[in-house]
């Protein structure tokens, strides 16, 4: 998992700033949609 600090990075990097807690419900809906993304490849092999 990224950590806070580099997800932080990569979000403020723009003009608009992310708090603690928005970073981490973004960083959390990402791996969400990773681990979908996952599980439907391995049921289409």
């Amino acid at each position: 998992m990224l950590s806070l600090d580099v997800c932080k990075k990569i979000l403020n990097k723009g003009n608009r700033k992310y708090t603690n807690e928005e970073i981490k419900e973004i960083r959390e809906y990402l791996y969400y949609l990773a681990e979908l993304e996952l599980e439907n490849n391995n049921i289409d092999n």
